[in-house]
């Protein structure tokens, strides 16, 4: 697997990036630059697949037991786009293509790093690739995402 780049923010449509403090759950593990989102209010981390998506976190868990931190986080809107490599879960290595340009597709967890993941569509979509970072051809190629709307906590 060749994957060596964290999702970091991308490209911001008008304004600054949304970056706003929540309240970390206790005993999170994540790090700065997954993504994560919200239960009972509470910043939490979800390596399965997460339905809805906060945003990236800007900093490392606290992993308290007791004590709850506060989180900021870099929120997913229709305004923000996030620089992600692409990969396929189940059969590796993508090339990067036109065709997948304004495609939609899931998001996977390795080692702690989130890519795109072209093996997860159609139910599993959660993000849009917006446009190549890299150039077309590329091997596991970076690509401008952005949430898709029904996935993002906010807007």
């Amino acid at each position: 697997m060749d994957l060596q780049f964290k999702a970091q923010l991308g490209e911001v449509l008008a304004g600054r990036p949304q970056s706003e403090k929540f309240v970390e759950g206790l005993n999170q593990d994540f790090k700065e630059g997954e993504f994560v989102t919200l239960a009972s209010g509470l910043v939490t981390y979800d390596a399965s697949d997460p339905t809805l998506v906060l945003g990236l976190a800007r900093a490392d868990s606290h992993n308290h037991a007791s004590v709850y931190y506060p989180c900021e986080v870099l929120v997913a809107n229709a305004r923000t786009t996030f620089i992600m490599q692409i990969y396929n879960s189940d059969s590796g290595n993508v090339t990067l293509a036109q065709a997948h340009i304004g495609a939609s597709y899931g998001i996977t967890p390795s080692s702690g790093i989130w890519y795109v993941d072209e093996h997860k569509t159609s139910t599993s979509a959660r993000v849009k690739i917006v446009k190549p970072f890299d150039p077309i051809g590329t091997v596991n190629g970076r690509v401008y995402v952005q949430v898709l709307a029904a996935q993002r906590e906010f807007d």
